[in-house]
């Protein structure tokens, strides 16, 4: 019967143990990689990326489109889960993700059609070639976009926002 009990105790732990590995894991593999080289296609030369003390990013390229596609790539790295939650939030779809908790936000921010909105504004932008203010020039927005799907497509399971190839 001791013996049983020591198996089962045992099995248990075990399987905790490999839990928490592998909830370590996958927490782990969600942080940007700060050292070591990235391949990101698209740029014309090479572009570095150093961090201070305090891990603030310090980019330089030799055009300002590659400077902005790997700021995109930064952001994405960095703060996916933060640009999806607010995707999703300008749309209100936050109870997509979060549930019930949720939808008095949603039910307030979807009849707006902010993102129908920013689509317009967008496509306008490109067909009168007129750009908002505040906006800056479409090419260096278009290169911050490829940036931010550069690094999208290196995620373990694209369309998931909080989780990068380790």
């Amino acid at each position: 019967m001791k013996r049983a009990v020591f198996v089962l105790v045992s099995i248990v732990v075990l399987i905790l143990v490999l839990g928490a590995v592998g909830i370590w894991g996958t927490l782990r593999a969600s942080l940007p990689t700060l050292d070591g080289e990235e391949a990101l296609p698209g740029l014309s030369s090479a572009v570095t990326v150093e961090r201070d003390a305090a891990g603030v990013p310090t980019i330089t390229a030799a055009t300002r489109a590659d400077a902005a596609r790997a700021l995109g790539y930064v952001h994405a790295q960095e703060r996916t889960f933060q640009m999806d939650l607010l995707r999703r939030a300008a749309a209100g779809e936050l109870s997509a993700l979060l549930g019930e908790a949720t939808w008095s936000t949603d039910s307030t921010l979807r009849p707006q059609r902010l993102r129908a909105r920013a689509e317009a504004v967008v496509e306008g932008a490109i067909a009168t070639g007129v750009v908002p203010t505040g906006v800056g020039d479409l090419q260096t927005k278009e290169a911050e976009t490829r940036g931010v799907t550069g690094f999208a497509s290196t995620a373990i399971s694209p369309g998931t926002s909080f989780r990068s190839a380790p």
